[in-house]
């Protein structure tokens, strides 16, 4: 069987699994389930065409990135700067909680196949987050003890799909890059990853990703 990698537009034959040596995960979208951020917005309609704009761009607000990529640490300097350029989001009581809404929970599925490929392979995490996303996760999910190594957004410095993030990985898997497959929902990543020689996959959670994993012969 052939696999259609979306991002490259071309086919991987799967080898043999013991021919990978890391498996690297994406975090939204792959291992937690992420909803709309509808909720910043107490009187958003979604359907209107202000609204999907809204849906669409907040992420790309420099606050947001900033606060992703690290060069700001704290949540409440992202409100600020994000409620000054739009004054119908969310007041500053509610925004943590409307924040944090949008990280949802794991897929079924997730902790299962972790459990059966840790121990197999090593285990990395790449991920453009937030210290107040990824704190929420770790106290409810514990997922880190699951990963050799998780590669965060904020504590590296970068975000996906700059080169410097996948230079990181290299570096921190410590193998050859077709040694390594790698797993996220962004074509866009999915696509700087192969340039680095990366056999990379785009997918969603739950049972996308299990079929996958079992297509790969990797479980």
């Amino acid at each position: 069987m052939s696999l259609t990698r979306q991002a490259g537009l071309n086919t991987y034959h799967p080898s043999p699994s013991e021919n990978i040596d890391v498996i690297v995960f994406d975090l939204g979208n792959v291992l937690v389930q992420l909803d709309t951020a509808a909720s910043l917005w107490p009187a958003l309609d979604p359907h209107s065409e202000a609204g999907l704009l809204r849906l669409q761009s907040w992420g790309r607000h420099p606050a947001v990135r900033g606060y992703e990529s690290g060069s700001i640490r704290d949540i409440e300097t992202v409100y600020d700067r994000m409620r000054q350029d739009d004054p119908e989001l969310i007041g500053r009581e509610g925004f943590l909680a409307a924040f944090n809404r949008i990280i949802g929970t794991l897929y079924p599925q997730t902790i299962d196949l972790l459990t059966q490929l840790k121990g197999r392979y090593r285990l990395i995490m790449l991920s453009n987050t937030s210290p107040a996303h990824w704190q929420l996760v770790e106290q409810r999910d514990q997922l880190s003890p699951y990963f050799e190594r998780c590669l965060l957004s904020y504590e590296i410095g970068c975000l996906k799909p700059d080169p410097r993030c996948y230079e990181i990985l290299l570096d921190a898997c410590r193998c050859q890059a077709d040694k390594i497959i790698y797993f996220d929902d962004r074509p866009e990543n999915i696509r700087q990853a192969e340039l680095f020689g990366i056999k990379a996959y785009q997918t969603y959670g739950g049972h996308q990703i299990e079929l996958l994993l079992h297509q790969l012969q990797l479980i």
